[in-house]
């Protein structure tokens, strides 16, 4: 059909007058993610997404050294963003554990009351000088 088409130059310069489309491997998944993105549900679930996702790169990058780099190579600063998002996941997970520790009505400090005095203060509690002492 197109070996005979009198405006085939605007579609193709291919010697053996054929069309070539590539797609990638996932394209088919990734349609499928980008029309769900535009669906009601979807919608609700990406407005959501500044306020999980987004937000932890945004502290990363403000409060743990991540808008620039004083390391060399890929391998360092891959190290540190891995290192950097563990400490971010392990603060949020101790918030977590104390949160329904506070439900439950158990006593004592708080994680978040010790972590409020530290970062308050400054200064780097007495079991990490004694690790970074090691």
């Amino acid at each position: 059909i197109c070996k005979n088409c009198p405006t085939l130059h605007r579609c193709t310069a291919s010697k053996n007058h054929q069309k070539t489309v590539t797609r990638h491997l996932w394209q088919d998944a990734l349609d499928v993610a980008e029309d769900y993105r535009y669906t009601t549900q979807g919608k609700a679930e990406y407005k959501q997404r500044k306020e999980t996702i987004e937000r932890q790169f945004g502290s990363a990058k403000e409060y743990h050294g991540l808008r620039y780099t004083n390391q060399r190579g890929r391998k360092k600063m891959d190290l540190k963003a891995v290192l950097t998002f563990a400490c971010m996941n392990m603060k949020k997970l101790a918030l977590m554990m104390d949160r329904r520790e506070r439900e439950r009505g158990d006593c004592g400090p708080s994680f978040a009351d010790l972590w409020k005095k530290y970062i308050k203060k400054r200064q780097t509690p007495r079991f990490i000088r004694s690790l970074s002492a090691v």
